[in-house]
């Protein structure tokens, strides 16, 4: 039995992870958020194909909009959900910096509003995770806050995103 998940085809592989690795503010080869992407899956049996089909995987439902925010201390990625039936979310990513695209999408495609807050390696932002100002989280919350017209908004926080959440609370 073998077994392989690869973001493009095994012949394209190292070109994408040589340009993941020099995009700016990536200090390793991680692996890209996209839109959408395609998993195919083949089944073989003594080297035959018993069976194939291909799986589309998105990060954000049909509806969902994402857009850049740049107000003031708050920097980052809106996402407006389809139609709203949860609470707002702030999120914030962690060590790698930027903003945080697939926890984000994936709230609004289930009806939270979300601000994939940055707070440093993002255009505008300090390349480096030093002295970031804790204001800038509150900032985000009434952003948010006022965006949506919610009284109260929730926070997220991944690895070191979390101390900014705990700090904010």
């Amino acid at each position: 039995l073998a077994c392989a998940a690869l973001p493009v085809p095994v012949a394209e592989l190292s070109a994408h992870l040589e340009q993941l690795s020099t995009a700016p503010g990536r200090t390793s080869p991680l692996l890209g958020t996209r839109d959408q992407f395609n998993v195919d899956i083949r089944a073989t049996v003594d080297g035959q194909l018993a069976g194939a089909t291909t799986i589309i995987r998105r990060y954000a439902a049909v509806g969902v909009s994402a857009s850049e925010v740049d107000n003031g201390r708050v920097k980052g990625l809106f996402y407006q959900p389809a139609s709203v039936t949860g609470i707002p979310v702030v999120v914030v990513a962690g060590p790698g910096g930027g903003a945080w695209r697939d926890a984000p999408a994936l709230l609004a495609s289930r009806g939270h509003p979300a601000l994939a807050v940055a707070y440093f390696t993002y255009p505008g932002l300090s390349a480096s995770l030093e002295s970031v100002p804790i204001e800038t989280f509150a900032e985000a919350n009434r952003w948010l806050s006022e965006r949506t017209g919610a009284a109260r908004v929730a926070m997220l926080g991944v690895s070191r995103g979390t101390e900014a959440v705990q700090l904010t609370a």
